[in-house]
């Protein structure tokens, strides 16, 4: 498959034969997300890309906004949309009750990734920032890419969103 963009802005999309369907069932897939608006603010207020909070989300909560994980090695669980960790509640504003907010739990993880951004300083690349939300930045910092199947997954979900968003 090949997709372009010409001269006036038509998106030109090459298949190979059979694989019409196929795409079209999966690019529909990646067209919407329940939570697109808040996405879309939350990217934008701290810089983030909106696909990649969306990958993110469908990652880790499937866009369920009562996911609840199982305990982390260290006692905490993982709540909402984008499974902010219990111990980031503070310095991310959540309370117990607004972590399981969509708006509130989106935002924070729109801003934990800025935060993740910005503490990776010089060590900062797609694949880190991916890690370091599921890892952790002074684990990503120490180690480099911890989960590589994880960072696979969330880029494979944010480029189809990429591609979901040129046919919406």
């Amino acid at each position: 498959m090949n997709v372009s963009r010409g001269p006036g802005g038509d998106i030109g999309l090459t298949l190979m034969l059979g694989g019409a369907i196929v795409l079209a069932a999966v690019v529909k897939t990646y067209m919407a997300t329940p939570y697109d608006p808040i996405f879309d603010a939350a990217g934008a207020e701290h810089g983030i890309s909106p696909n990649l909070l969306r990958a993110i989300a469908r990652k880790e909560s499937a866009f369920r906004a009562s996911a609840v994980s199982p305990k982390n090695p260290n006692g905490s669980r993982d709540f909402g949309v984008m499974q902010i960790s219990s111990p980031n509640f503070a310095r991310l504003g959540l309370t117990d009750a607004s972590a399981m907010e969509p708006q509130a739990n989106i935002r924070a993880g729109a801003r934990l990734l800025a935060m993740m951004k910005r503490e990776l300083g010089g060590q900062y690349t797609y694949h880190n920032i991916i890690s370091a939300y599921n890892a952790g930045t002074p684990t990503v910092k120490a180690r480099g890419i911890i989960n590589p199947a994880y960072v696979g997954e969330v880029s494979t979900h944010h480029t189809l969103y990429e591609l979901g968003r040129l046919f919406a």
